[in-house]
């Protein structure tokens, strides 16, 4: 019974290592979403390109998936 119970807490501790490092990694990837979309507003310009072409003709999703907002980006 002990034995089992070790064995149940120590993969406890793995599952909730594994856990927290899935946490990490999502907060890590929402500050750099965060960093990069938002406060350089990249979605609001791209957002903009979107509503001004749609204005002139319609998109096709090539056309939309090559908006390159920026120098580099």
């Amino acid at each position: 019974m002990n034995e089992q119970l070790a064995k149940l807490i120590k993969e406890n501790k793995g599952i909730l290592r594994q856990l927290t490092d899935l946490n990490n990694t999502v907060r890590g990837l929402t500050t750099i979403y965060k960093d990069i979309v938002i406060d350089n507003s990249y979605l609001e310009k791209r957002i903009r390109v979107l509503e001004q072409a749609q204005t002139y003709y319609p998109m096709t999703e090539k056309e939309i998936a090559n908006i390159k907002i920026g120098g580099t980006d």
